[in-house]
């Protein structure tokens, strides 16, 4: 998953979809992994694709 923060344009930041409507990623250098919900209004309003990998 790509996600675009404040609007910018390019994207800043992925995540890897584990279904349920969460994903799963790495906020920034320095801190846990964790998974958040598509549901949270910050990352539905920054999501910007989602790409299948085989």
């Amino acid at each position: 998953m790509f996600f675009k923060h404040n609007g910018g344009g390019r994207m800043n930041h992925v995540g890897i979809y584990i279904g349920d409507n969460r994903f799963i990623h790495a906020p920034r250098a320095g801190k846990s992994i964790r998974i958040d919900s598509l549901s949270n209004s910050y990352w539905n309003k920054s999501y910007f694709s989602a790409k299948r990998f085989y």
